[in-house]
């Protein structure tokens, strides 16, 4: 068992590398408001990190205050942050409260039939996707750790090609 460990690790490391560099799927979903948002009509101004969590994922929750941050640091500069819920239709009227309570000014979209999840090849939450200005999916990665957000912080700063102050964002 402990030799395939590896192995799967290598191929895990394998299907992430596919995946950069490769156009961002061009999906419509609605948010928490119901409106309908596409997901390539802010591709192509903006630098995009997508997160996808759910409301029962602890990681989600103690990264997505990370998320906020990296928004409130990089917005006017040309970041956009989605978050995609994928709590299931039962548990979805719980995602737009959280948000709310949480004071979360980022696009939260709704994706209770996996439609995006299934599109973007997501492992497991949280699940995070940057992709540059042409679309084109530059990072991604799976989990979260405290301090992950400084390497994100990183790709964000390179993409929008500003000087980052590489501080802690929050606490």
């Amino acid at each position: 068992m402990f030799r395939s460990i590896p192995l799967l690790l290598v191929i895990l490391a394998l299907c992430i590398n596919v995946a950069l560099s490769a156009q961002a799927p061009d999906i419509t979903l609605k948010d928490i408001n119901n409106k309908s948002v596409t997901l390539s009509d802010l591709y192509s101004e903006n630098v995009v990190l997508i997160e996808f969590w759910s409301t029962t994922c602890e990681p989600c929750k103690k990264q997505l205050p990370k998320m906020q941050a990296l928004l409130d640091k990089y917005g006017d500069k040309g970041l956009v942050v989605v978050s995609i819920a994928t709590d299931s239709a039962r548990m979805m009227s719980k995602v737009k409260p959280y948000v709310n309570g949480n004071r979360y000014t980022f696009i939260t979209l709704h994706d209770p039939d996996q439609k995006a999840w299934k599109a973007f090849h997501a492992p497991a939450e949280p699940y995070t996707i940057i992709v540059d200005k042409g679309g084109e999916v530059a990072y991604v990665h799976i989990g979260y750790n405290p301090g992950d957000e400084y390497e994100m912080e990183s790709v964000v700063v390179n993409l929008l090609g500003i000087e980052g102050t590489w501080k802690k964002l929050t606490d």
